[in-house]
């Protein structure tokens, strides 16, 4: 994995991090960091369809 994407990735992790500490708190579940990178937008991964 080159830096920038090294990069990207630990600060999305970062902010996970707070997202998920903030809605502990709260008494929220707002899952894994998986999933929290799914529903936030910021994946990257692309999947192609097969047969085309």
């Amino acid at each position: 994995m080159n830096t920038d994407k090294q990069k990207k990735l630990n600060q999305d992790y970062a902010d996970f991090l707070v997202e998920h500490e903030a809605a502990k708190a709260q008494g929220k579940f707002i899952g894994n960091f998986l999933s929290w990178i799914h529903a936030t937008g910021r994946g990257q991964i692309a999947i192609r369809e097969r047969g085309k």
